[in-house]
């Protein structure tokens, strides 16, 4: 005898699975039509009453379509500069003295070849005095041009540490010229 065949429906797993990706669609596309106007209103609502305040301002002041005008731009700005201004702020002396480690580079840059030359310092690959006379005047440059970045002046510490067991110190490197 022939095996009969069941429709997918006449099933209870087949009907609970046919109800769940309905669901599933019908929910899916609720959101992707939602949530622009969900995120606008999240971003707006969520970015405290005092920038709130600055647009109700700014729309009543100027009366057109735009949400900021100059005025309200203005406010914003001031608004910011003073929570920045509240931020803590960090007055540590520098490792090195930044008048021998001039610099045109960004920090980024800085420590990305930092990086490179310290691996070589770690794992003592090549010669280890230019690796770390290269390392601690990169570093020194980005600690210089970023002396309250944390991240930077722990690298440079580290290095600084690291290349004075080997008997360099960062008086007697190298430094590149501009």
């Amino acid at each position: 005898m022939a095996a009969e065949t069941k429709a997918f429906w006449s099933s209870i797993p087949g009907i609970l699975t046919g109800i769940a990706a309905i669901i599933t669609a019908t929910t899916g596309l609720y959101m992707a039509i939602n949530t622009r106007s969900l995120a606008t209103e999240e971003a707006i609502t969520s970015a405290g009453p005092a920038i709130n305040t600055a647009i109700e301002t700014s729309l009543k002041a100027s009366g057109s379509a735009s949400p900021l005008g100059p005025e309200g731009i203005a406010k914003l700005e001031a608004l910011a500069q003073q929570s920045y201004e509240q931020l803590p702020q960090t007055n540590l002396k520098p490792l090195v003295d930044c008048r021998l480690f001039p610099t045109v580079n960004s920090t980024a840059s800085l420590m990305s070849w930092s990086n490179y030359y310290h691996e070589k310092v770690l794992y003592e690959r090549g010669d280890t005095s230019h690796a770390c006379n290269k390392t601690i005047d990169y570093r020194g440059m980005a600690h210089c041009k970023e002396p309250n970045n944390m991240t930077v002046r722990q690298a440079l510490y580290e290095t600084l540490s690291r290349c004075r067991t080997a008997g360099i110190e960062w008086t007697d490197i190298k430094h590149s010229s501009l």
